[in-house]
């Protein structure tokens, strides 16, 4: 099937390139796509930062929120899952008159080397009790549990790009 040439808001014929697309899956952080694009990034072996299989991801993550939940439920905390509500964090924890919002990010490793969106990025800077909780080691018997608090976030935490969403420019004729 021929397409018609592309035309301006005049309607005048103009050049363009047309770009061909096709799906080839969702790309969420624990995408496979995602881990074959990264691989030479991450260097062979790195089981850490959501760079494992899309199913060891999954364990990964599930691990680090049941070891988070445990822990602080042993501290006398009342600990809610609100991972479905998308609010930029996993967890409403409550303790007396505290209230803290967890996103719990895990990893297989030791290293503290995590994947965490832009609304969890954002939720950290502006929620002043947003707590980031990284478990390392998660599917061990042992996991470790690492806090950094709002006012912390800043200060210690280096963010590297590791995609981008493109919107190609409008030009004007």
């Amino acid at each position: 099937m021929k397409s018609s040439p592309p035309l301006d808001k005049d309607k005048k014929v103009r050049d363009a390139i047309i770009f061909k697309l096709r799906p080839v899956g969702s790309l969420s952080p624990d995408s496979a796509n995602v881990e074959a694009a990264l691989a030479s990034e991450v260097g062979p072996g790195n089981k850490g930062g959501g760079f494992g299989s899309p199913e060891t991801n999954r364990r990964v993550e599930r691990a680090a929120v049941d070891a988070v939940r445990a822990q602080y439920e042993r501290d006398g905390w009342k600990v809610v899952s609100v991972e479905a509500e998308k609010l930029g964090y996993d967890l409403r924890c409550n303790r007396a008159e505290l209230e803290e919002h967890f996103e719990v990010k895990g990893t297989q490793s030791a290293e503290v080397c995590f994947i965490i969106t832009a609304g969890e990025v954002r939720n950290a800077l502006i929620d002043r009790q947003h707590v980031t909780c990284i478990v390392c080691r998660a599917l061990t018997p042992s996991p470790t549990i690492s806090r950094i608090g709002h006012d912390e976030f800043r200060k210690l935490v280096v963010l590297e790009p590791i995609a981008y969403r493109a919107v190609i420019k409008k030009t004007e004729p």
